[in-house]
């Protein structure tokens, strides 16, 4: 798995993060485990290719989770989750 960071100067600190892995199962036991972390539920989303977990106190803290292959140029990794940070408001665990 990789984990890419993006820090945001305009509110100084983590705004989101990408989590790429190599295969489908992969990515759904992260979104399943980061969702039971941070204490998410999961999204009733009718799109068949993403599952969306979120907090119930502020659904800007999310976390996506792509179940389509795509080309993210950076091999072997072909599925993505992004994960939705809001910090300093009390939101995180």
């Amino acid at each position: 798995m990789y984990i890419g960071l993006e820090f945001s100067p305009r509110f100084k600190h983590l705004n989101n993060f990408i989590v790429l892995a190599s295969t489908q199962k992969e990515i759904e036991e992260f979104g399943v485990i980061y969702a039971f972390l941070m204490d998410y539920v999961m999204d009733q989303s009718k799109k068949s290719d993403v599952k969306r977990y979120y907090s119930e106190n502020s659904g800007m803290n999310a976390v996506l989770v792509n179940l389509k292959p795509e080309n993210l140029g950076k091999p072997p990794f072909k599925y993505r989750a992004i994960c939705f940070v809001m910090q300093g408001m009390n939101f995180c665990k």
